[in-house]
């Protein structure tokens, strides 16, 4: 099965990314970006009530040529006391923000809410614009495998989005991979560039990695090997995993989107140095990083 590319559109809303040097992506920017996305046969944007106005955006932008998906926001279980009345608005109003009739996957943002005590109020409320056939599918947007072994039993779900990349490969190693793949469950992988640490050079690192300096130069070492760029080295180590269904990734212009599908359509034998690959969360999940 060939993966399919989902673009991600966190940028389009919030100045995101630790190698992001343009900020926020002007609305002109975004409106080339999805044209060329179109063309190039891009089907699927991803976003989130989170990304800044990213769904107002897209909204006056997109007219109708791509499914889109996006996330439910974080629940402050203290401030909500209706929360079968809190989910339906928030769905209603990503559905008038992004000028759409249908969401084509609804994906928990915060996967915490459905180990809450409200928990099957929400995905009772869910299930209902389901069968209504307001929202296609339904997933998990998560940070590692061990959110998934606390999902209750009574919750079904189509997709996962997970990160995964050349240093964070635990969705694989703990077998999860396999086991969603033989239930039908599709796998989107995020972060595949790691926040674009991956992407940056030796000498422009921020001090807070200098920590796994070891496993950096066993990465540069890999890129030196191979002959490649960093860019194409993560894209093929992506392909290389036939279990991921969707890759989701995100673009600061027009010419990065270019450069992107570019290296999708490339194949060729990679080498790997034993080792490059960490568990250390400190390094992979980005929102534990200190940066100054």
């Amino acid at each position: 099965m060939q993966q399919q590319l989902t673009l991600g559109t966190v940028q389009f809303g919030l100045n995101y990314g630790v190698s992001n040097s343009v900020g926020k992506v002007n609305p002109k920017e975004v409106e080339s970006i999805l044209d060329i996305a179109y063309e190039n046969g891009i089907s699927e944007l991803d976003t989130a009530v989170a990304y800044g106005d990213s769904e107002f955006i897209l909204g006056k932008l997109i007219n109708g040529r791509f499914k889109v998906s996006t996330k439910l926001p974080k629940l402050d279980l203290e401030n909500q006391k209706n929360v079968r009345e809190w989910t339906k608005s928030q769905i209603e109003s990503s559905l008038e923000r992004l000028n759409v009739n249908q969401i084509e996957t609804l994906f928990l943002h915060d996967v915490s809410v459905i180990f809450s005590p409200n928990a099957s109020e929400i995905y009772e409320t869910i299930q209902d614009f389901i069968s209504k056939g307001t929202i296609r599918k339904f997933g998990l947007s998560i940070y590692n495998h061990h959110d998934l072994e606390k999902i209750p039993s009574y919750v079904e779900y189509n997709r996962i989005q997970c990160p995964i990349n050349v240093f964070d490969r635990s969705l694989e190693s703990s077998g999860w991979m396999d086991s969603l793949h033989l239930k039908g469950i599709e796998i989107q992988a995020r972060s595949i560039f790691l926040q674009g640490i991956l992407l940056m050079k030796k000498e422009r690192r921020p001090n807070y990695f200098s920590k796994w300096s070891g496993l950096f130069e066993k990465w540069d070492k890999t890129i030196e090997m191979n002959q490649i760029s960093p860019t194409l080295l993560c894209i093929l180590f992506i392909k290389t995993l036939t279990k991921v269904s969707n890759v989701v990734f995100g673009v600061e212009s027009k010419n990065q989107l270019l450069e992107i599908i570019s290296h999708f359509k490339e194949n060729r034998k990679l080498q790997f140095l034993d080792g490059l690959s960490s568990d250390d969360e400190d390094l992979i999940f980005p929102f534990r990083w200190t940066l100054k």
